[in-house]
């Protein structure tokens, strides 16, 4: 049998044992979004920093630019990397749905990273 290198192995991918995929807070420590395995920060440390849009919840990998920028969002809302808006984008990405835990105002009925809230 032949000796394969790194580069010429079949890649592994490991689901989560917490939720199996559906998306958890050991996920999003990990920064496991929709079969998205990089960067896994969670696993040497580091956990990761967010921006959250203020109109859409839309959710993004917080940058100083995006942070101070008005209108930064797609759908020309503002994006917030403060600790209580990250704290947020952690929750949503741990599958937290309740509109009185994420403190907004009113209930939504699904949610992405990538096209924020749906009613």
């Amino acid at each position: 049998m032949e000796r394969q290198t790194l580069q010429q192995q079949t890649p592994i991918y490991h689901v989560c044992q917490e939720c199996g995929g559906e998306g958890c807070e050991a996920c999003a420590d990990l920064c496991i979004v929709e079969g998205d395995l990089s960067p896994i920060n969670g696993v040497i440390g580091i956990k990761a920093r967010y921006v959250l849009c203020q109109d859409c919840l839309r959710v993004l990998p917080y940058t100083d630019e995006l942070h101070q920028t008005e209108g930064s969002c797609i759908c020309g809302g503002d994006m917030c990397g403060c600790g209580g808006c990250d704290e947020q984008a952690h929750m949503l990405f741990a599958g937290v749905r309740d509109y009185r835990l994420l403190e907004i105002q009113s209930p939504i009925s699904g949610w992405s990273a990538e096209g924020g809230f749906t009613l």
